[in-house]
């Protein structure tokens, strides 16, 4: 019994120090609404994505998940993944060896980030048009990997109410068209 309870504490001492070295990397991650739009039956995001002061261990990986959500409602747009070196390499070999692992492809892929460097990225997506999008909110979905177990981070809203235009009616500069 003594083992068990050891191996208990250890695993949650190491889960608790990864959710901790996680954390205190993604206050380094900055999502920058920079326009959100109704084109003829597509919702436009363009966002600006600002990471700096973050170097992951060379085995686990963060997937930062933007999504849109409203009530039960939900859509989740792709994936930036930030991956140390080796994590990487073992995703990538799992994706080749059986293809149906990663179904869904991540918006990009960044390995090996430099602690001392600053990425930026410009985020474009483009997703059919639903009428209760509208009024959703712009989250932030944050989940670490590392060999054997992925672990939800945390969930942010980064737009309380994205505010999109009634596609019926237009507005001009919204992206709407009467």
């Amino acid at each position: 019994m003594g083992k068990k309870k050891g191996k208990y504490c250890f695993w949650t001492a190491l889960l608790f120090l990864f959710i901790q070295a996680a954390s205190s990397q993604t206050r380094s991650i900055l999502f920058t609404p920079q326009s959100m739009m109704i084109r003829n039956d597509s919702v436009r995001i363009e966002m600006k994505i600002t990471i700096r002061g973050i170097q992951l261990p060379r085995e686990r990986s963060l997937s930062l998940t933007p999504y849109l959500r409203k009530g039960s409602k939900e859509v989740t747009l792709p994936s930036v993944v930030l991956y140390g070196r080796q994590r990487y390499r073992f995703d990538r070999r799992e994706e080749l060896i059986d293809p149906r692992m990663c179904l869904v492809k991540p918006y990009t892929r960044l390995v090996g980030l430099k602690e001392k460097k600053t990425y930026t990225l410009q985020y474009k997506v483009s997703l059919p048009y639903a009428g209760w999008m509208r009024h959703a909110s712009l989250c932030l979905r944050q989940t670490g990997k590392d060999c054997c177990t992925e672990t939800r981070l945390s969930d942010h809203v980064l737009t309380e109410d994205i505010h999109l235009p009634d596609p019926c009616i237009g507005e001009v500069g919204k992206g709407g068209e009467p």
